[in-house]
């Protein structure tokens, strides 16, 4: 927001003198006016350098280095979860692309020497950018649930014959994304606490092929033992 002007001085003081403001409103309205002066200059200077930044990553600047790909995964987001699909990509030797709205997170992924550009997967320069129609698969790891499924669903829309994974938080989500279609929507807790849990029963002595057994039983199904725990559990309630 710009500053305000010195007539602002004018009008406090004549608003003093005719009753309209007391003292003290009056102080505390010359000293935003004051401050206001100050940081301007200072903000735009900041903007300035801010601008400048941003502007030095850009989709269209970087086209160049995901023209090539084909039959590549893009994921999209490189926050804790995007950048670890992204090192199971690459130490498996699959091509890839990531995309992030976070300038300081692509500059982190570019000092690894990962593969991950500024930009908005929504916009249409964006996917062409990233070669969405030539990509094999997108895996969403947008941490904004409703933005994850948004962008999971309209990619589906988009792109039909792409393979869209993306990460939930509830079966209730799994569940709403695969009837419209995106059959690799699954739920990020169950299998990590799957796993958590396993490596707990193992810790206290209990033998591994009968841990094993008891995560497949949860598994068996589309986890219809913990579907119908929740169920249970909802019901009593």
């Amino acid at each position: 927001m710009s500053q305000f002007g010195e007539f602002a001085f004018v009008l406090f003081g004549a608003a003093a003198v005719a009753g309209v403001l007391s003292t003290h409103q009056m102080t505390l309205g010359m000293l935003a006016v004051a401050l206001s002066m100050i940081l301007t200059p200072l903000m735009m200077k900041l903007g300035g350098k801010l601008a400048a930044r941003l502007g030095a990553v850009s989709v269209v600047d970087e086209a160049e280095p995901a023209a090539d790909l084909d039959r590549h995964v893009v994921v999209i987001g490189y926050e804790e979860v995007g950048q670890l699909i992204c090192l199971m990509l690459t130490r498996a030797n699959v091509p890839y692309v990531a995309f992030d709205r976070d300038i300081s997170c692509v500059r982190k992924g570019k000092q690894k020497g990962r593969n991950v550009l500024f930009g908005d997967i929504n916009s249409p320069v964006t996917q062409q950018v990233a070669g969405l129609g030539r990509a094999k698969a997108a895996y969403v790891t947008l941490s904004d649930m409703r933005q994850a499924k948004a962008v999971a669903v309209r990619l589906h829309q988009l792109y039909p014959l792409l393979d869209v994974f993306v990460q939930v938080r509830s079966l209730r989500g799994q569940d709403e994304l695969v009837a419209k279609g995106i059959k690799y929507a699954g739920t990020g807790y169950i299998e990590s606490t799957l796993l958590r849990g396993s490596m707990l029963l193992k810790g206290i002595g209990i033998p591994e092929a009968d841990v094993q057994e008891l995560v497949e039983d949860f598994q068996r199904d589309n986890y219809t033992l913990i579907r119908s725990a929740y169920a249970k559990s909802k019901r009593e309630q």
